[in-house]
C-alpha cells in the first residue's frame, strides 16, 4: 500500500475545507494551486507545515473504536513529544506550541497542531509522518532502519549538525517505535520526498498483532476547533484552550458541552454522532496565552 492510497479514505472536500480555513486564519493565500482537489489539498498541507502548522490525519481501526479516545490521544501525544524533542534541542527559543485540537467531529480524525517552529514541522511532515504511514502494521522493523530514519530527519532539520545527532537518534528511536505500535493508522497529507520510500514500498506488508489494551484511566480528550466562517479577509484566529477550572474543582472535566462544528454538514454522520456526546480536549502543559472557549449557554429546566 502506498501513502497515496490512504488519502482516499478522506472526504477530500472536507479535508480541503479544513486546510483552506487554516491558511486563511494564518493569512496565507497561495496562488496557482492545482485544479485537482487531492493535489491542491497536499499543497495546502505542505504550505501549513512550512509555517509551523501540522495537520495530523489518522484513522481508527474498527477493533479499537471502543477505546478510540485513548488511542487518539496517545497518537497525538507521541507526535507532540517528537516535536518537543527536536524543537527544544535545535531551537530552544522557538519550541512553543498550542494545545492540539480536532478540526471537526468526523473520522478519520483531523488534528491541528500549531507550533512555533516551522523547520521541525516541515521535517516531520515530509519524512517521519509518511514513513510511519508506510511502515505502520508491519512486523520485524529493524532498529537500524529506525535509526536511519531518525538520522534522515535530523539531517533535514539540522544539515550543519550543530547538535549531537547520535544522541538525538538514541532518544528519538524509542518514540518512533511507540508511534509505529499505536493502532491509529496515520494518513500522510504530504508525499514523501526521500528515495528510501521507493525501496520500503516494495517490501511485503505483514499484519501486526494488536497491542494489549492498558488498564489506565481514560485520557483527557482534545478540543474541537470553533466554527469560523471562510473569508479572504479572515484574520488569524488563535486555537482555543480550555478555561481554568473553578478553585473548588480538583479534577478537570472529561467532557465539554457540544460545540458548533468547523464544517457544516446537512445531516449528522455516524462519526458525528460518535463525538456528539463527548467532545475530546487535550490535557497537558500550555505554553502560551490562548483565547478560552466561550462559556456554554445555560440549559433551561427540562431542556436538552
Amino acid at each position: 500500500m502506498t501513502t497515496n492510497g490512504r488519502l482516499n479514505r478522506m472526504k477530500l472536500n472536507r479535508l480541503e475545507h479544513v486546510l483552506t480555513v487554516l491558511t486563511q486564519q494564518h493569512n496565507l493565500y497561495p496562488a496557482n494551486l492545482p485544479t485537482d482537489i487531492e493535489q491542491r489539498s497536499r499543497q495546502l498541507a505542505k504550505l501549513l507545515a512550512r509555517e509551523g502548522i501540522l495537520v495530523l490525519a489518522g484513522d481508527v481501526p474498527a477493533a479499537y473504536m471502543a477505546d478510540r479516545d485513548h488511542w487518539l490521544i496517545q497518537w497525538v501525544q507521541i507526535q507532540v513529544q517528537f516535536y518537543k524533542l527536536l524543537a527544544e534541542t535545535f531551537f530552544p527559543s522557538f519550541a512553543g506550541f498550542k494545545p492540539p485540537v480536532y478540526a471537526d467531529r468526523e473520522l478519520p480524525a483531523l488534528v491541528v497542531f500549531d507550533t512555533d517552529n516551522a523547520a521541525v514541522t516541515d521535517g516531520m511532515a515530509k519524512i517521519l509522518i509518511p514513513y510511519v504511514a508506510l511502515r505502520h502494521g508491519q512486523n520485524l522493523i529493524l532498529d537500524v532502519e529506525l535509526r536511519g530514519m531518525m538520522q534522515m530527519v535530523l539531517q533535514e532539520i539540522d544539515p550543519a549538525k550543530s547538535r549531537d545527532h547520535d544522541n538525538l537518534t538514541i532518544l528519538g528511536t524509542p518514540l518512533l517505535k511507540q508511534w509505529l505500535a499505536n493502532p491509529i493508522e496515520q494518513i500522510p497529507l504530504i508525499e514523501p520526498e526521500q528515495p528510501l520510500y521507493e525501496e520500503l514500498q516494495t517490501q511485503q506488508r505483514q499484519p501486526m498483532a494488536a497491542p494489549p489494551l492498558p488498564s489506565v484511566a481514560p485520557p483527557m480528550p482534545i478540543p474541537i476547533m470553533p466554527n469560523k466562517p471562510m473569508s479572504p479577509t479572515s484574520q488569524a484566529n488563535p486555537v482555543p484552550s480550555i478555561p481554568p477550572e473553578p478553585a473548588a474543582a480538583t479534577v478537570p472535566p472529561n467532557t465539554l458541552p457540544e460545540l458548533d462544528k468547523l464544517i457544516s454538514q446537512p445531516a449528522k454522520t455516524e462519526t458525528q454522532e460518535m463525538f456528539a456526546s463527548k467532545v475530546p480536549i487535550f490535557y497537558g502543559k500550555k505554553t502560551g496565552g490562548f483565547a478560552p472557549f466561550p462559556p456554554p449557554p445555560k440549559k433551561k429546566n427540562g431542556g436538552e
